[in-house]
């Protein structure tokens, strides 16, 4: 259009737009009932104005402006009239007086909505993020975006940019539902809201637990009237219920809740949101007076502070401004059935579903290992919820995931090989086994009395022997499977020996075993076996004749038919036990001397196998 020119519309027409439409200075474009830029097109104005009208009762299509996916639009000085609604596709390019606030999509159903180029500020009612989708903002004034309402939906995100403010007149809302992350905002600059009404909602499921948090400040308990509330006690390692209606509901503090409503949507109200660094409290008694932070003190329920997902980060890949004093490294979330572990260490990994990522209004517990603990939740770790993959690509580190499924339920377990760590439980490299409800399987390898969902071990060895625990409160019928075997190598074999039947089993990716399961059954079902051809040792002691411990014991496998002499003998080379092995199957020797390191002796006329064993 040339300069002065006027392009008036019937109240009925449809501009559709595939390549440039350019309105040059003093144009004014009016009436139509739609103007729809369509992929590849693009919408150029130089002081000009688009003034489509507010028609109704036009069937299913409404007046209004539509930037289709793929389109473009330059304003300088321009007034665009949106009529009844501003629909704004994936991938489409702003830019206003030479400035590009890179929207990615956004929607808006208000009748007025007005972009003023004049003062490069951005002016909506009710500013919607729609389900789904993801925008950003980008300006150069102090405060040049403003609205009446910013709402962002269901799995939306919304992102304010650095270099730029937004004034909120009424009300900030993130909304939640079903199987869908809750919207999720990020602040990079300055959000003052004059109302200071701030609502983030979230879902709750009937008939199960939820650890939640808040992330709004100014928050209290009577959110949850009706609900049942707990807080956590670490020094008494122990829940409280919440009866009053006036506890803080700090954002950074992490409660328990349980619906009986018919699967409420709770929402929490408060005057302002946290877009800053937050230093949680934390506690660490000792109890049992030992000068020790043991497995069972030190444990802490600590809550996602923001308006959006957290990024714990990895070993190889870690989020800048973490302060973790006297922790361990492992965060522990609820599912619902089972606790989610996670560990950064290396390339992070997690079990039941565990990742580095802390959604919105979620908390989880972490771990004291030593007194005066410290933890501070970086605004650097705020990040848009990403879909949920525990795997994350290829681990960079040797790993085995063992599944166990049954009764409605399921639970892992995962050893891996890093270098750096240690035999034992160690709290950069291993997360602890925390019990699920009662009516789920329990699956995990343990050490001594401690119990581990995520195992790291040093290195594998041709003797390395990994016990593995499994029970259920139910009885009833169950499947163990390998659900990931990675970076072993050719060289590495595994074998399964099941203590119940004393049978061995080699084991490769995709391997399932079916068996009975109940309450009876002995807590110590497995031993898993590992055998490295890489490494030096006679090729005959597995799985033909192994020597392990476990729970006080000393156990000798044989699958062999012959008779052997059995000698165990402790540090100074005294012989404590001496026996005869006749026979395939197992032999338990009962260690009543305790704790300690012992050589086990197994041999006959043609064969002497020894070995050192560790008994605790």
């Amino acid at each position: 259009m040339e300069n002065g020119a006027r392009l008036a519309g019937s109240l009925f027409d449809i501009i559709n737009v595939f390549g440039n439409l350019t309105l040059k200075p003093n144009s004014v474009l009016s009436n139509p009932q739609s103007l729809r830029i369509n992929s590849g097109g693009a919408l150029l104005m130089d002081s000009a104005s688009i003034k489509p009208s507010y028609v109704s009762g036009q069937g299913s299509t409404s007046a209004g402006v539509f930037f289709n996916d793929g389109s473009s639009i330059s304003l300088t000085n321009s007034d665009i009239t949106f009529g009844q609604f501003l629909s704004i596709g994936q991938n489409v390019n702003w830019t206003i007086n030479g400035l590009n606030p890179f929207f990615s999509l956004f929607y808006n159903d208000q009748y007025t909505s007005k972009i003023n180029n004049n003062s490069n500020t951005v002016y909506f009612d009710d500013f919607t993020i729609c389900k789904g989708t993801e925008t950003s903002y980008k300006g150069t004034s102090s405060v040049d975006f403003e609205v009446s309402s910013l709402i962002i939906e269901p799995d939306a995100r919304f992102t304010l940019e650095s270099g730029n403010g937004m004034l909120i007149y009424s009300r900030l809302v993130l909304d939640d539902e079903k199987y869908e992350p809750a919207g999720s905002f990020i602040n990079n600059d300055i959000v003052v809201i004059e109302d200071e009404e701030v609502f983030a909602r979230q879902y709750l499921e009937d008939g199960r637990w939820h650890f939640v948090s808040s992330p709004v400040i100014g928050g209290q308990s009577g959110i949850f009237t009706g609900i049942y509330m707990k807080s956590w006690d670490e020094a008494s390692y122990a829940w409280d219920y919440i009866v009053e209606t006036n506890v803080p509901l700090n954002p950074g503090t992490g409660f328990e809740v349980w619906s009986t409503l018919g699967t409420p949507t709770v929402s929490y109200e408060g005057t302002g949101f946290v877009d800053t660094d937050v230093a949680i409290p934390l506690t660490a008694t000792d109890n049992n007076n030992d000068s020790n932070i043991g497995v069972g003190e030190g444990w802490n329920l600590v809550g996602n502070p923001f308006t959006s997902a957290m990024d714990w980060g990895t070993g190889n890949d870690p989020v800048a401004g973490y302060n973790l004093l006297g922790l361990d490294n492992t965060i522990y979330l609820w599912n619902g059935s089972q606790y989610s572990s996670f560990n950064p260490a290396g390339d992070g990994v997690g079990v039941n579903g565990g990742t580095r990522y802390v959604p919105a209004m979620q908390s989880f517990f972490i771990k004291a290992n030593y007194f005066s603990p410290q933890i501070t939740l970086p605004a650097t770790a705020r990040i848009h919820s990403p879909q949920p993959n525990y795997k994350g690509g290829s681990p960079l580190y040797p790993q085995l995931r063992l599944a166990v499924k049954g009764s409605g339920y399921s639970d892992e377990t995962l050893i891996r090989v890093i270098e750096e760590s240690t035999t034992g439980f160690d709290g950069l490299y291993d997360g602890y086994k925390l019990d699920g409800i009662k009516e789920a399987p329990q699956l995990f390898s343990f050490f001594g009395d401690d119990r581990f969902s995520i195992n790291t071990i040093p290195a594998i060895s041709r003797d390395l022997i990994v016990p593995l625990g499994l029970t259920s409160a139910i009885q009833g019928a169950f499947v163990l499977e390998i659900s990931e075997l990675e970076n072993f190598g050719e060289s590495v074999v595994f074998y399964f020996e099941e203590i119940k039947t004393g049978l061995f089993y080699e084991i490769k990716e995709g391997f399932s075993l079916s068996l009975q399961l109940g309450p009876t059954d002995e807590g110590h079902r497995f031993n898993l076996h590992f055998k490295d051809a890489d490494v030096e040792g006679s090729d005959d002691d597995l799985p033909t004749l192994k020597v392990y411990s476990g729970s006080g014991n000393i156990f000798i496998y044989s699958m062999e038919t012959g008779n052997y002499e059995v000698g165990v003998f402790d540090v100074v080379g005294q012989l404590v036990f001496k026996d005869k092995l006749t026979g395939a199957g197992l032999k338990t020797i009962r260690m009543d001397g305790g704790t300690g390191n012992y050589i086990v002796k197994v041999h006959n006329d043609a064969r002497v196998f020894t070995t050192k064993v560790f008994v605790r």
